[in-house]
């Protein structure tokens, strides 16, 4: 299983880039989202109602709703949380900062052994020595 930031269901939203070739060429693994990432695409969606209208956001809550379809959605628990607390520790320690979302992403793709990561922000997870396919 490959694990997905947020920014990659971004891009897949907004057709960016190259990300839908390369959606194409990794469907022969499951794709996961943590849950923790619902969350985040959620917000946006609830800011874009606020910033341009009903309209725009009935639109774009049917498009996200339809691409989650694609996904394995991945619960999280107390491990996850464990793990991404200990990652924060030891990152804080070191004077680093990162997201404590893409933190919890990062935990959730250590405890389902996820085989990669795919991203366009690599050094927010360069801290999980797993492998980033980035796009």
């Amino acid at each position: 299983m490959i694990i997905a930031d947020t920014t990659f269901v971004i891009d897949l939203l907004r057709n960016r880039g190259n990300v839908s070739h390369v959606q194409k060429n990794i469907l022969q693994d499951s794709i996961g989202l943590s849950l923790i990432s619902i969350s985040e695409l959620f917000t946006g969606l609830y800011y874009t109602k606020r910033k341009l209208g009903e309209a725009v956001f009935l639109k774009k809550s049917k498009e996200l709703k339809s691409v989650l379809l694609s996904f394995d959605i991945l619960s999280l628990n107390e491990a996850i949380m464990e793990l991404s607390g200990q990652m924060r520790g030891i990152l804080l320690y070191q004077g680093a900062k990162i997201d404590l979302i893409d933190l919890i992403i990062g935990a959730t793709a250590k405890y389902y052994n996820a085989k990669s990561i795919i991203t366009r922000n690599r050094l927010h997870f360069t801290c999980w020595e797993l492998p980033i396919l980035e796009y």
